[in-house]
């Protein structure tokens, strides 16, 4: 059976600019672990921002062929529990073949996306021609002096592809991992106000423009204006997972109606102190259910979730 020997230590680290800060960690292991098939070590967002890198410390000491291995990062269920379904839950899942008799860092990159402090997570990886042999702390809570703002998970294993998961010595390991986040700014958005607060149902034929209204707030609770953003916010429109002209029955040539605004900036009224944007739905030809969702600008802050439908 070929055993892959894995040093896991995933570095959470967050860039403002070029300065990488480290957030969870767990060091080089001091424990050996054999585990067949899968294996799920939990973690804690540290930092808010955009999680787009990871890397894993691997060792084929005694292959003398090429593994295969599955990576992911998994959202964990509501109680904590990694999924069963895990590869079809997985927001990364990457696979490679490691050369044999490698030990090295494995850096896995992927499209960034966004994490919140709190939220909890899964690495996932999978041996995927049997055995797994890991290293890591067998109680991470009994070294505290190793810990560097570690928020402990646990470990859990899945023996099979028919197997449930079962956490791994009554929940006492812990896997040394590491992440890569690009930290944000993180603001609520309140809204959206009438007459978008709701669902709106529009003609086959309607060339109406939709009024989009919201307050955007800080972690302190104060309103964000706009000199308080590096760029205004954007809508995002979509259907069935394609957005703007991806979306079947899109006209671009079609001009906004009326005081449509041309583009999806939003901007800022003063007056008001609302964020507003009059949404043309001229273009957005097809029937069927639209999802509208409010976005940051750019990569400098991110909004939580803010969006309403509309229906042609």
């Amino acid at each position: 059976m070929k055993r892959i020997v894995i040093l896991v230590a995933f570095l959470s680290t967050a860039a403002t600019a070029q300065t990488l800060v480290r957030d969870q960690f767990v060091p080089d292991g001091i424990g050996s672990f054999n585990i067949d098939y899968t294996v799920g070590q939990s973690f804690t967002v540290g930092l808010s921002g955009l999680m787009s890198a990871a890397e894993v410390l691997l060792a084929s000491p005694t292959s003398l062929n090429p593994t295969d291995i599955t990576f992911a990062i998994v959202p964990a269920n509501a109680d904590g529990s990694p999924p069963y379904y895990w590869s079809s839950a997985a927001t990364v899942l990457q696979t490679r073949s490691l050369p044999d008799q490698s030990r090295r860092w494995e850096r896995f990159t992927f499209t960034p996306f966004r994490v919140a402090a709190g939220e909890k997570y899964f690495i996932v990886i999978r041996e995927d021609s049997g055995g797994l042999a890991l290293r890591g702390y067998p109680y991470i809570t009994a070294y505290p002096d190793l810990q560097d703002q570690y928020l402990p998970g646990e470990m859990w294993t899945m023996t099979s592809p028919s197997a449930t998961w079962r956490p791994f010595i009554d929940r006492g390991a812990d896997l040394s991992f590491a992440t890569y986040v690009t930290p944000q700014t993180i603001l609520s958005c309140i809204g959206f106000e009438a007459p978008f607060d709701g669902p709106l149902f529009l003609g086959p034929k309607s060339n109406k423009a939709i009024p989009i209204k919201l307050v955007l707030r800080d972690s302190a609770g104060l309103e964000v204006a706009a000199g308080d953003v590096s760029e205004p916010p954007v809508v995002q429109v979509s259907k069935g997972g394609q957005t703007g002209s991806e979306i079947p029955g899109y006209e671009a040539d079609l001009l906004p109606s009326g005081l449509a605004d041309d583009g999806n900036q939003f901007r800022y009224d003063e007056y008001s102190k609302t964020w507003i944007l009059n949404l043309a739905t001229k273009p957005y030809t097809a029937s069927g259910t639209y999802t509208v969702t409010v976005v940051a600008g750019d990569d400098q802050y991110g909004i939580e979730s803010c969006q309403q439908t509309f229906t042609r």
